[in-house]
């Protein structure tokens, strides 16, 4: 990652959004800082992101952290009101690029920092960590994903964020002995021990809800 540094107090939880209305002109300053967010990370981290950030949707919200002290270094793209032609073939595009595919309805799913709230997010503080379902065994042959705790439909009362309606798709994850050099991360105590410091992108889609999400996570 280029410049964490620098970008560490401008980007940590910053939120743009763009296109409100599907008559709205994009927001100049709203593509420029989803383009300064795609900047600070490594290429290979972000490559399934799209070019601009309302190319496939009317809405666009995007947010960045730099978050090294609780192990989330992330960006999100979430796209709204994304027709439905455009859904079926990011679809069928994904469909064939993922190592692996969920729905947000599956009753075991292994969550990065899953005990991250709006709240916690919001303020930095660190959560509240319940360590009966950090090692839960069914996680074991699962890739980590988002909470996506900054989705617009935010669902408090599960760690996945998301309502029942998504498919996930991971096009990469890989497990990480240490960022301590390249990140200044240690082992990130919200999960489990297979999973302590690693990274995970991929995307989800809601044809129902007319949703796109983009994701690169480093914990």
């Amino acid at each position: 990652m280029k410049n964490a540094t620098l970008f560490l107090i401008l980007f940590t939880l910053n939120i743009f959004c763009i296109g409100c209305s599907p008559d709205s002109s994009i927001s100049a300053t709203g593509e420029m800082y989803y383009q300064k967010y795609k900047n600070n990370f490594d290429k290979k981290f972000i490559d399934h992101f799209p070019a601009k950030s309302t190319q496939s949707g009317s809405f666009a919200a995007a947010f960045s952290s730099l978050e090294q002290k609780k192990n989330n270094i992330s960006l999100m793209l979430y796209q709204y009101g994304v027709k439905t032609e455009e859904i079926q073939n990011l679809n069928n595009k994904f469909k064939k690029l993922a190592i692996a595919k969920y729905r947000s309805s599956d009753s075991c799913l292994s969550i990065i920092n899953r005990f991250e709230t709006t709240e916690t997010d919001e303020n930095q503080k660190m959560p509240v960590i319940d360590m009966s379902l950090l090692n839960n065994g069914c996680y074991i042959n699962k890739y980590p994903i988002p909470n996506f705790v900054n989705y617009e439909n935010y669902n408090r009362d599960r760690a996945l964020r998301l309502d029942d309606a998504f498919v996930i798709y991971v096009l990469e994850c890989k497990k990480v002995d240490s960022w301590k050099a390249k990140f200044n991360m240690g082992p990130n105590i919200q999960m489990p021990e297979n999973w302590k410091n690693g990274y995970s992108k991929g995307v989800a889609i809601s044809q129902q809800n007319q949703t796109v999400i983009y994701w690169t996570v480093i914990w």
